[in-house]
């Protein structure tokens, strides 16, 4: 009986570490997704649209996640005269964060 718990624990983390490892590729690939869009916004194309978005990758994941990077984004468009709310923006970002969802699930 024990083993059967043992093996049920294991299942569980098992389990746990896929779910983890699923949402955060998830988020770094919504996050890319997300810095492309904004690129756009913002008129940067090529090579400094795939820059930006790395960047706000970094700022995901080095400093206070979402929020973090809704406030380097609002400043980026602010100084850009870019028109966008943070209600509207964050809305953007669910669409995108379930597309990147739909994305890697496809994938596989």
């Amino acid at each position: 009986m024990a083993e059967v718990f043992r093996d049920r624990e294991k299942a569980f983390e098992a389990q746990f570490g896929h779910d983890q490892d699923l949402a955060f590729r998830i988020r770094a690939r919504g996050n890319k997704m997300l810095g492309l869009w904004v690129a756009e916004a913002l008129g940067i194309a090529g090579g400094g649209a795939e820059e930006y978005a790395r960047s706000l990758v970094a700022v995901a994941l080095e400093k206070a996640g979402e929020e973090g990077v809704i406030r380097k984004i609002l400043t980026d468009f602010q100084s850009q005269d870019v028109e966008m709310t943070e209600a509207h923006l964050k809305v953007k970002i669910e669409k995108i964060m379930a597309e990147a969802r739909d994305s890697i699930l496809r994938d596989g």
